[in-house]
């Protein structure tokens, strides 16, 4: 069924018409301009009548809008023997719902492009006019909100990521809008095989409208979680200093001067295990900062301990970077060197 034109009356006058033939296909159409008769000797009473102006429609909706509201005395026009200026009439049984010189002509999201109207006949005296009337859409679709949130995954949930077992189709069509109507969302990739443990995948979702016009995208992220490692508790006059290396996590104990460990001072824990544990460390009984015995490897700060000071970790990343054997920040300067810290208690003086 083609568009059905919806009538807004008026009356004033002129227009142009063609006859529009369209290809058997329904996707192809030829315009050409109406012949118009010779004029003729009519009897007394009756008046001499010609369009002198009949053309095509060809018309571009609006980015806001699926009508237009169509003027046709912009496109055809007829004047009488002397050249006046004639209204046209409305063929009314050829052209139903049409008015003149005004109509509106409105698409939805259940008509198919090409959007080609009945053909409109007027009549000026015994001289006729067809206006055949098309409306286009260039309008893409425009995206009116995209998800904000990452899908965080972990463990086995990081494979066969089934994206509409997080957004349904309907979902991901809601964040879009168009003129007319959306005919489908499409999607880069619908299944993810595997995302490795601290990655991210991302897959984006399109839409397009009745006439195939494509909208921007909206990506999705799925993240895969890291296992997290147990806390480690800075000790009473002691701070963890912590490196991140991929999904390795190296920590060491410093101590405030005068007071040292006894024990392992180095902790790892790898992030990629499920069980995520520290090793080099029981973390109730390793991690003490004492007065006595003696450390094999000490790492001593003499300023207070303060996680948020950068002169703090500068002194911090200092004596990294003279000691051996921890691999905190291997093979990186102290500039591309990132760590955390942890600050203990120090409410006694070192000489207690």
């Amino acid at each position: 069924m083609p568009p059905a034109a919806i009538t807004t009356a008026q009356t004033t006058t002129s227009t142009t018409a063609s006859s529009l033939q369209a290809s058997s296909s329904g996707t192809t159409a030829n315009l050409t301009t109406a012949t118009q008769p010779p004029m003729t000797t009519q009897g007394i009473g009756q008046q001499h009548c010609r369009f002198v102006r009949c053309s095509s429609i060809d018309l571009t909706l609006p980015e806001d809008q699926n009508h237009v509201l169509v003027d046709f005395s912009n496109y055809i026009a007829a004047v009488d023997a002397d050249s006046n200026q004639v209204t046209p009439e409305v063929d009314n049984v050829m052209s139903q719902n049409v008015t003149y010189p005004t109509t509106k002509y409105e698409v939805g999201p259940d008509e198919e492009p090409p959007y080609l109207f009945p053909t409109v006949t007027f009549r000026a005296c015994n001289d006729t006019c067809e206006v055949s009337v098309i409306l286009q859409d260039n309008t893409a679709p425009r995206v009116v909100s995209c998800s904000t949130t990452d899908q965080n995954l972990q463990g086995g949930s990081c494979r066969d990521v089934m994206l509409h077992d997080y957004y349904s189709s309907s979902t991901i069509a809601s964040w879009f809008r168009d003129n007319v109507g959306i005919r489908e969302e499409r999607c880069t990739r619908t299944i993810i095989d595997s995302i490795a443990i601290g990655e991210t995948a991302t897959t984006t979702c399109y839409t397009t409208d009745m006439t195939g016009n494509r909208s921007l995208g909206c990506d999705i992220n799925f993240h895969c979680m890291k296992h997290e490692c147990p806390t480690l508790r800075p000790p009473e006059f002691g701070a963890i200093v912590c490196h991140e290396d991929g999904l390795m996590v190296r920590c060491a104990l410093f101590c405030k001067e005068g007071k040292i460990h006894n024990r392992q001072n180095i902790f790892t824990c790898d992030m990629a295990d499920a069980s995520a544990t520290w090793t080099g460390a029981m973390v109730d009984d390793d991690i003490i900062c004492q007065d006595r015995s003696r450390a094999r490897e000490r790492f001593t700060f003499t300023e207070s301990c303060d996680p948020d000071d950068v002169d703090f970790h500068l002194s911090i990343k200092q004596t990294l970077s003279t000691r051996e054997s921890h691999e905190l920040c291997e093979d990186l300067s102290i500039a591309d060197c990132e760590i955390t810290v942890s600050c203990g208690n120090s409410t006694s003086s070192p000489d207690d």
